[in-house]
């Protein structure tokens, strides 16, 4: 879809990533080995039907992210049983085996990068080689990886988002600028369009739906969203700014306060239909909790003065809140939100505070970047943007205080 998209509208695509792409289907392939053992898969499928989210979810697996985990297997398997959508998913299989876009290659006129694992079980190392040869003037990067779908904890993840940055901070032909040599003073803004904003998970998922507002507004920049929890480096990445939490205020870096971290137990109307003992505070130890291990659980049992539990809770460990909050909603537990992250479903109903007690978290959200860019218009536009969604959302979130 890329491709053809990208081939048909020249004048909107300026610069285009193909990852384990490619420009035939496997059916249009026509390599008989491969046709084969996906058919099996496929027939298998079609005729054990009590089966079927078990064998797609391995087959997924499989093709998708091989050398994964075995936390990360067991994940994707709990939450395949609950979320695998199998009858369009056997669709998706088929439409994408017929795939051909290979005409639209040579059409296609933006600066192009193609990334692709070499071990790619679903889309051949030939298959992403043939994209590259097809699009004149584009940059072909091999991968040692055998996944699909790249895992942020493997080499060829680092060394993906490397050739990335480096793709979209450097127009075609210009020379890298050694970040030794860059000065102190203010200097202006090398990619005044582009804005690359780090963040935290969660707050990235929160924002993701709502970036919409700020791209109407600014149709001149081209925003680039890196959900990460690591501190960034702005002296070697092309990050322009980063929002951040934690205790200690971030030293070295111009600072914009956003919001003060607070949490309530939150769960689904449905939940709390299912558990009509759920009445006090002191029954939270009895009914399923989200990521009981969280250091936050400690905080409510201290709050209300409720004794913790003897022995630690068998739950789902998410290891992020927006996790967190999805399987609230679907009715597995009692999680610990922030309330401002959650504002919508929240004032939806989607989510309900069985005790309206918002509790301190003990930290702070920043909007963070160096004291040198503290003027450029792209991110003033931004923090302006980010600080009045925080303040609206905040602003909801009261009725439950």
């Amino acid at each position: 879809m890329a491709i053809a998209y990208a081939a048909r509208n020249p004048e909107r695509v300026r610069k285009l990533v193909l990852v384990n792409s490619f420009a035939a289907g496997w059916r249009v392939r026509a390599d008989p080995e491969e046709i084969a053992w996906r058919e099996s898969l496929l027939e298998m499928n079609r005729r054990q039907p009590s089966f079927r989210r078990s064998l797609l979810g391995e087959m997924f697996i499989t093709l998708y992210f091989p050398s994964a985990s075995q936390s990360l297997i067991e994940w994707h398997n709990e939450h395949y049983q609950q979320l695998g959508p199998v009858p369009n998913q056997l669709k998706m299989i088929e439409l994408a085996s017929w795939i051909d876009v290979r005409d639209e290659l040579s059409k296609v006129r933006a600066e192009t990068l193609v990334c692709h694992a070499t071990q790619d079980g679903n889309a051949p190392l030939a298959a992403g080689r043939q994209v590259a040869e097809g699009i004149k003037g584009a940059r072909f990067v091999e991968l040692d990886s055998a996944n699909h779908v790249l895992l942020g904890d493997e080499p060829a993840w680092a060394e993906f988002t490397r050739e990335f940055r480096d793709f979209m901070g450097h127009p075609q032909g210009e020379a890298k600028k050694s970040s030794a040599a860059a000065p102190a003073q203010p200097r202006r803004d090398p990619r005044p369009d582009q804005l690359i904003v780090s963040g935290t998970p969660t707050a990235i998922h929160w924002i993701t739906p709502r970036i919409g507002k700020f791209l109407d507004a600014h149709p001149e920049i081209s925003l680039e969203l890196d959900p990460s929890p690591r501190r960034v480096n702005f002296e070697t990445e092309t990050v322009d700014c980063a929002i951040r939490c934690g205790n200690d205020r971030p030293v070295g870096v111009h600072v914009e306060d956003l919001f003060t971290v607070d949490f309530t137990a939150a769960c689904s109307p449905e939940f709390l239909a299912r558990h009509p003992n759920l009445r006090t505070p002191a029954d939270l130890v009895d009914v399923p909790r989200i990521t009981p291990s969280d250091g936050w659980w400690s905080e409510v049992w201290r709050h209300f003065g409720v004794a913790p539990p003897n022995e630690a809770q068998r739950g789902v460990e998410m290891g992020a809140q927006m996790l967190d909050g999805i399987a609230a909603m679907r009715g597995q537990g009692v999680a610990l939100l922030t309330p401002l992250f959650w504002s919508e479903e929240l004032a939806e109903g989607r989510l309900v505070c069985p005790f309206p007690d918002r509790i301190d978290g003990k930290g702070d959200y920043w909007l963070v970047y160096p004291e040198e860019r503290k003027d450029w218009p792209k991110i003033r536009a931004f923090s302006e943007w980010l600080r009045g969604l925080c303040a609206e959302a905040e602003e909801s979130t009261k009725a439950i205080a």
